[in-house]
Parts: structure tokens; C-alpha cells; sequence
């Protein structure tokens, strides 16, 4: 059994061990239809991808996480490795707040 469950729209039901990291680069791959092993952390985001394409990948994380990302945060990520920075930081800044309501 594969560790990816893609569904054609939507969220993927990745399995609960896979690392944030691997579950980004494995959207990135599957939006631009790439191997994910040519994706590093350390790939320049623009190399990868067109502007549509990172519109796509950005509606992608936020459906798959539950956040928004504002338009003019595209242009803070600089690499991939930046990218998941930046998701990592947002899910844990949301998950502080949802704290403090519950």
C-alpha cells in the first residue's frame, strides 16, 4: 500500500508518519509533475515553477492545512526549504492560537 492517497481535488490523506517537508515536496511534484527527488530544500522556487504554477501550489497548501497564505507572502519564500519554513511557522502560530480559544 502506497504511503500517498492523492485524491483528484482536494486534500491528500498523506499517512500520519510523513514529514511536513516530504508532504510539501510531494504536492510541489505532483502539481508540476515532476520526480520528487529533483526537489531540494535548497531549489530556488522560481526554478521550479511560473507564476500560475505557484498560485497552484499555494491554494494546494492552504486547502491541504487549513490556512491562508496572502498573496504577498508568495514572494518571501525564496526556496523550497523557505516555503516549508514559512508553512511550518503558520501551522504552528495557528495551532498557538487555537489553543488559547480552547
Amino acid at each position: 500500500m502506497s504511503k500517498w492517497k492523492g485524491l483528484a481535488k482536494g486534500r491528500i490523506e498523506f499517512d500520519e508518519n510523513i514529514l511536513l517537508e516530504d508532504k510539501i515536496i510531494f504536492m510541489i511534484g505532483r502539481i508540476l509533475g515532476i520526480d520528487t527527488e529533483e526537489i531540494t530544500t535548497e531549489v530556488q522556487i522560481h526554478q521550479l515553477c511560473d507564476e500560475l504554477d505557484l498560485i497552484e501550489i499555494v491554494m494546494s497548501i492552504e486547502l491541504q492545512f487549513d490556512m491562508m497564505i496572502p498573496d504577498e507572502d508568495f514572494t518571501t519564500f525564496g526556496t523550497v526549504g523557505g516555503l516549508i519554513k514559512y508553512v511550518n511557522k503558520k501551522k504552528y502560530r495557528n495551532r498557538k492560537i487555537q489553543n488559547l480559544i480552547d
